[in-house]
């Protein structure tokens, strides 16, 4: 067993995982909505689910893949989506997103859950370019958070809250930006917002 870890060691790690799995599921699910059937996100893209870009090649393929499913299906069609169907195009956007913050903080997984859930949702919303910075598909210079990653690289977390907030992305996303970075600044504040999130329904 890994680590020389008894049954009830693993068990509960496991269980730990799963929790903290569920936790970030229902952050994200509050920050971008849960939709059953396509809609035009706030930049115009259709979009369905938790977040899921149908304007992204690769969410295309993934969808025709895992359930022969197409944009026209969704967008022209009006195909709805279940829930489980809904979180396992969430699963696979997020692996996604974990794989792009763990490139901007490499020390992402031992961080307490708090800043790791926020790096997170950050990833998950922007995206790779717009989260690291560089050149678009039309030449044009992207600015990422460098200064935000400089600061998780000195463990410093409340610069990187404070970087968050002084940001084009902090002004655009309204009330997704104050509740990310108090979440980046304290394990309570997550505390307190599943706790409000779980008594109100509101996933």
């Amino acid at each position: 067993m890994a680590d020389n870890m008894t049954p009830s060691q693993y068990a509960r790690g496991r269980a730990r995982l799963k929790q903290m799995a569920m936790n970030l599921y229902d952050v994200v699910k509050l920050n971008e909505g849960f939709k059953t059937k396509a809609y035009k996100d706030t930049k115009g893209n259709m979009t369905i689910g938790v977040g899921f870009n149908l304007e992204s090649p690769i969410n295309r393929k993934y969808l025709k893949d895992t359930y022969n499913l197409t944009y026209d299906d969704l967008v022209n069609k009006g195909v709805e989506l279940n829930e489980t169907q809904i979180k396992k195009l969430y699963d696979f956007s997020m692996e996604n997103a974990l794989e792009d913050a763990l490139i901007f903080d490499p020390k992402l997984l031992k961080r307490p859950e708090n800043v790791r859930l926020a790096t997170l949702d950050l990833a998950f919303n922007l995206g790779r370019l717009k989260l690291l910075g560089g050149i678009d598909s039309e030449g044009k210079k992207v600015v990422g958070f460098d200064n935000m990653r400089a600061a998780l690289a000195n463990d410093d977390y409340e610069t990187a809250a404070a970087e968050m907030e002084d940001s084009n992305w902090f002004s655009q996303v309204k009330t997704r930006g104050p509740r990310m970075v108090n979440i980046m600044r304290s394990q309570d504040s997550l505390t307190n917002l599943l706790k409000e999130i779980r008594s109100k329904k509101w996933v």
